[in-house]
């Protein structure tokens, strides 16, 4: 009882909703490193969040994974008695996908960023406005995280929701124009992990 209490807490500290800013949850993290329930995942994910910049991030990923790496091996149900297991989370895989994930998320503050910019100088929205939009992005993002078309289709909802069906499809022509402009960003943002 007194370990799901534990855990109940922990959770509530997770999902508090002060936090729906730029935050990674830890099942992200560990879809990401290929790893479940490890407890240096878990202050990975933590310290991450702490942090300002791409280099910082990057800097303290690779070295968390360089000092808690785990091989996680399955043996093949259907293999037989003599079948070797197989290697789940190959380093050099889980390193790239560390990789392109700060990269993902750093391609996600950008395209923020001058979606709301661009809608600011435009007339379509004012600052405040700019900045509770900036919050219900990564609170979608928060609860979403599984693909830029379904994090696009359901911010543009909510926006819709909260203001209305014109700033919202003003809000996604910019967008449209971000992407089609932006092959970078664009590439990056369609990084997918699973």
């Amino acid at each position: 009882m007194l370990k799901q209490l534990c855990w109940f807490s922990v959770a509530l500290l997770f999902f508090e909703p002060s936090l729906a800013s730029d935050q990674v949850m830890v099942p992200t993290f560990e879809t990401v490193l290929r790893d479940y329930g490890k407890q240096w995942i878990v202050e990975l994910t933590y310290n991450f969040n702490e942090l300002e910049t791409v280099e910082e991030a990057r800097r303290l990923t690779m070295e968390t994974i360089d000092n808690n790496w785990a091989p996680v091996l399955l043996n093949p149900v259907c293999a037989g008695k003599d079948s070797q297991p197989t290697l789940m989370n190959p380093i050099d895989k889980v390193k790239e996908n560390a990789e392109n994930f700060i990269l993902q998320r750093e391609a996600l503050k950008m395209y923020i960023s001058e979606l709301l910019q661009r809608a600011t100088s435009s007339g379509v929205i004012n600052s405040t406005e700019a900045e509770s939009i900036r919050e219900k992005f990564w609170e979608v993002e928060l609860r979403q995280q599984i693909g830029f078309d379904v994090l696009k289709e359901k911010f543009f909802k909510k926006v819709s929701e909260d203001y209305s069906d014109e700033v919202s499809r003003k809000l996604e022509t910019i967008s449209t124009d971000i992407l089609e402009t932006d092959t970078l960003l664009n590439s990056r943002l369609y990084w997918t992990y699973y």
